[in-house]
């Protein structure tokens, strides 16, 4: 294949990525893949101006990238005839160490070897791999010592899922590289142990999880206890202001009803008030009038009976002529009627004016009722009132009283608690302490 073709191929498949609308993470990586195709072609052309160029731009876009700064090293190396960064070899370490589950076979850095141009810092990567080889942070051998006791320990069941893989993956590892002088093996002894720690302390938190879970378990009929009696002192405190409410609401429709019946009364009154005057006997004008009337028709009476009676005297004294008899009647009666109407008259107008006094006085009347019944109105809402908050008073003594036995109760089912949850706890912190004895010996 033409590598100026592939180049170009490549450029065209760049163009093609940045064209379309992928997420950004995704671009960034085919970006990647591409110029460090493209970097590999030219490494592989002896161009190594050009694959130093391509290895660059692939970093760019991705920065870690691991097998773009191997490349990229080596190009510059190539190129300009500089001494290895020992940083950068570091950083190529580094990297083989965090990739444990693949490192030892496909080490980065194993690739030094195989490039003859890595000979020149041949001193210094000498000096990097001895120091790494003679620098064991742990003993490998009292590491798989260790390991080996641990499986003739009885704590599986404490293991999760993660760590069982993990122990595996230690036992594979001292089963395939014990023997070996392999360099990546001597130099992660210190991460292999901080693996197998992990797992110990793990499994001694299981252990103890366990052993305070069968404490809260002794006290879970306490828990429930409490809990029962804060929902008892919760509805306690409900109930009270449900009562409270109630009194209230309650007072507030006797006052209400009291104000109504008041108002009906006080409006019957006011309305007799009003229409007083409408009234038979309250009225001076219609009390004349019927005096005046019934003064009519006696003033009437008293003309005829004073003319009959006048006639009849003087038929009885002397002969009067029958022609003289309307005359004498006439003029006799008129004498005693225009006296009985005056009589009457002035009983009218008496009567009248009496009508007015006696109209004031039931009108005095019905206001003092109207009073009366205002203060009755009063005296009962004060005393709903002081009735009500008597019954307040007692109600809120009495729930004072509920309120203090039922929190000395919960204290003392809380001082019950803590006191045995200290012995709990210290009971089992000797067991645990016992039997996590052999684990923690192991990471010592």
């Amino acid at each position: 294949m033409d590598p100026l073709k592939g180049i170009e191929l490549l450029e065209e498949s760049k163009e093609l990525v940045n064209s379309q609308d992928f997420q950004d993470n995704i671009k960034d990586e085919l970006n990647y893949l591409i110029n460090l195709y493209q970097g590999f072609i030219e490494f592989q052309q002896n161009r190594n101006e050009e694959a130093l160029n391509y290895f660059s731009q692939a970093l760019s876009v991705k920065p870690n990238g691991i097998t773009a700064k191997f490349y990229q090293t080596l190009s510059s190396l190539m190129a300009h005839d500089i001494p290895l960064d020992i940083d950068m070899l570091n950083n190529f370490f580094s990297y083989d160490i965090s990739m444990m589950n693949y490192f030892i076979k496909n080490a980065v850095i194993n690739n030094i070897f195989f490039y003859p141009e890595f000979s020149r810092s041949y001193a210094d990567i000498f000096d990097f791999l001895s120091r790494i080889k003679n620098s064991d942070e742990y003993d490998i051998a009292k590491l798989k010592a260790n390991l080996y006791n641990y499986k003739n320990l009885n704590f599986r069941e404490y293991l999760n899922d993660e760590a069982v893989i993990s122990v595996a993956f230690l036992e594979k590892l001292f089963q395939s590289y014990f023997n070996d002088e392999n360099i990546f093996f001597k130099g992660i002894s210190g991460k292999l142990f901080n693996k197998f720690k992990q797992i110990i302390e793990n499994i001694i938190a299981a252990l103890k999880q366990k052993y305070y879970d069968g404490v809260k378990k002794k006290l879970l009929i306490y828990d429930k206890e409490l809990q029962n009696r804060i929902t008892d002192l919760q509805l306690l405190n409900q109930g009270h202001e449900e009562k409270k409410n109630f009194l209230k609401e309650k007072l507030n429709s006797v006052i209400k009803t009291i104000d109504n019946r008041a108002a009906e009364n006080i409006a019957y009154y006011e309305n007799k008030i009003e229409n007083l005057h409408n009234e038979q006997g309250y009225d001076p004008k219609i009390t004349f009038k019927n005096a005046m009337t019934y003064n009519l028709i006696l003033s009437f009476t008293t003309f005829l009976m004073g003319g009959c009676a006048e006639y009849s005297n003087t038929f009885m004294s002397e002969t009067t002529k029958y022609s003289q008899f309307f005359p004498t009647v006439i003029l006799a009666g008129f004498k005693w009627g225009m006296v009985a109407f005056i009589i009457g008259l002035i009983i009218s107008i008496i009567t009248a004016g009496l009508s007015i006094l006696e109209g004031s006085s039931q009108k005095q009347k019905l206001l003092q009722a109207i009073n009366r019944i205002k203060d009755d109105k009063d005296y009962q809402i004060e005393y709903y009132k002081k009735d009500m908050e008597q019954k307040e008073k007692e109600s809120e003594t009495k729930f004072k009283q509920n309120i203090e036995e039922r929190n000395k109760y919960i204290d003392n089912l809380r001082m019950e608690r803590a006191a045995l949850e200290k012995k709990y706890t210290e009971e089992i912190e000797k067991q645990i302490e016992a039997e996590s004895k052999p684990l923690v010996e192991l990471i010592s």
